[in-house]
């Protein structure tokens, strides 16, 4: 039987996809926990198999933590479970070492399937993510003519907002209060608008936002 930890912030939801898992007679939930201080002492407590991890864990982005996982344990398989499916956290998830990616909406026999290919060695991606995947190597990969278009198009929407906020002065608590994400994930998001954009500071990318007219001055 595989075996798994989970690591969400939101302990109801970690309590559900524990049930559902044990219920499926093919996975047993080991550990749980939302808290990445704790996940340590899990890793080296157990011989799990896979890692079921969520971007935001409280303060901490789930992204920064999967080289921390790798260290502690190279072997384990990581699937990042997330409301978040942009572009950019996924192509971070994969760069970082995620094995999987997979949207918290995900059906219960598609989520037993990615954690069965991810334990035997394979990714899994479901379809809308490997659309996205594609779509950004393609994007990478256009001809330079069509590589100079302004930095701006490539944004999402996401990163547009925190861009006009960041701006204005909000900070990156402000920002996270009002959109509802971790602190972490802001920063994630400014580090992301900086290399898209081609800035090193959020000085420059306030003196961007005024040549694009994104705020006034």
């Amino acid at each position: 039987m595989i075996q798994v930890i989970i690591v969400d912030d939101h302990k109801l939801f970690r309590d559900g996809l524990a049930s559902i898992l044990n219920e499926s007679g093919k996975v047993k939930v080991v550990a749980e926990t939302g808290s990445a201080k704790e996940l340590k002492t899990i890793l080296t407590a157990n011989n799990a198999d896979v890692i079921l991890l969520d971007i935001s864990i409280g303060k901490d982005n789930g992204l920064e933590l999967i080289a921390g996982i790798r260290e502690t344990r190279n072997d384990i398989r990581i699937i990042i479970v997330s409301m978040f499916s942009s572009e950019d956290f996924i192509m971070t998830a994969i760069r970082n070492g995620a094995d999987g990616y997979i949207p918290k909406d995900t059906p219960q026999n598609e989520l037993l399937e990615a954690i069965q290919q991810v334990y035997n060695g394979q990714k899994y991606f479901p379809e809308k993510i490997r659309k996205l995947i594609f779509d950004d190597i393609i994007n990478k990969s256009q001809p330079t003519g069509a590589m100079n278009r302004d930095p701006y198009d490539c944004l999402t929407k996401r990163e547009k907002e925190i861009l006009r906020m960041v701006a204005e002065g909000w900070s990156n608590p402000d920002i996270a209060e009002n959109l509802n994400i971790s602190t972490r994930t802001v920063e994630t998001h400014k580090n992301n608008l900086m290399q898209k954009i081609g800035t090193r500071s959020v000085v420059e990318l306030v003196k961007y936002a005024i040549r694009k007219k994104i705020i006034e001055i």
